[in-house]
């Protein structure tokens, strides 16, 4: 994950010129498959990401 994640925030990015700031979060979902559908494991995925960003926002 850290390459990846070294890979991204390492480039720059232009789109349309304007530079663009990159943001990179993981987020894990630990249950088994047969527990949960993909639309249901990314919901999940995406309210982790949301507090996680809140955590980031708030000083502490």
């Amino acid at each position: 994950m850290k390459k990846i994640k070294d890979a991204v925030l390492g480039g720059e990015y232009v789109y349309r010129s304007n530079s663009l700031k990159a943001e990179f979060l993981i987020c894990a979902i630990t249950k088994r498959q047969e527990d949960l559908h993909l639309q249901q494991m990314l919901q999940e995925g995406g309210v982790d990401i949301i507090r996680m960003k809140q955590k980031q926002q708030t000083p502490a």
